[in-house]
C-alpha cells in the first residue's frame, strides 16, 4: 500500500526519485502524459525512501542502485487532470551496483525511461529538478514547486542532520 491520500480536495502522496549519471546523460523516465521525470515513484508503508527508490529504478528500468546520499526535499504543488496535488519529494543521488549497463526495458511498470543530454530534456516535472541534476550543492537542499501559480517559488535552506 503507498502513501497517498485524500485532505478535502487535495490528493497528498511522498515520493522517492533518484538522479542517475553516465557520462553527460542523466536518466529520465518518460509518463504517458508526455512529461518527463526522475525515475522513482511513491513510499509504500514501512518503506524508507531510499528503499523506494531502489525498488521502483529495479521496477521501471531493470537496474540496479544504490543510494549515495540525499540531494533534496521537494515540497510540489501542483494541479493534475484538475486535482490539486501536494507532494514531498525525496531526491537521491544514485550509482549502479552492476559494471555493465544493458539496454533500459520496463520490467513491472509501464514506464519507459531513456539517458538524455541536458538539451534533449524537454519536459522535466517537477522543473525544479533540473536544478539539482545540473547544479548541484554539496549540501541538502529544500525547494518548493509552486506549478499552480504559474511561477515557481523556489525556497533553499540548508538542513543539516
Amino acid at each position: 500500500m503507498y502513501i497517498r491520500t485524500f485532505f478535502n480536495e487535495t490528493k497528498f502522496d511522498i515520493r522517492s526519485c533518484g538522479i542517475l549519471k553516465k557520462e553527460d546523460k542523466v536518466l529520465i523516465s518518460n509518463e504517458e502524459d508526455g512529461s518527463q521525470t526522475l525515475p522513482g515513484g511513491a513510499i509504500k508503508i514501512g518503506e524508507t525512501t531510499e528503499q523506494a527508490v531502489v525498488r521502483e529504478v529495479l521496477e521501471e528500468t531493470n537496474l540496479h542502485v544504490k543510494v549515495e546520499r540525499l540531494v533534496a526535499i521537494v515540497e510540489n504543488f501542483f494541479i493534475l487532470d484538475e486535482v490539486p496535488y501536494q507532494q514531498l519529494i525525496f531526491v537521491y543521488e544514485l550509482s549502479l551496483v552492476t559494471t555493465s549497463i544493458q539496454d533500459i526495458c520496463c520490467k513491472e511498470e509501464t514506464v519507459s525511461s531513456e539517458w538524455l543530454k541536458k538539451n534533449e530534456i524537454r519536459a522535466l516535472k517537477p522543473l525544479i529538478l533540473e536544478q539539482l541534476i545540473y547544479q548541484p550543492k554539496q549540501e541538502i537542499q529544500h525547494l518548493i514547486n509552486k506549478e499552480r501559480e504559474k511561477h515557481v517559488s523556489i525556497n533553499h535552506e540548508k538542513l543539516s542532520l
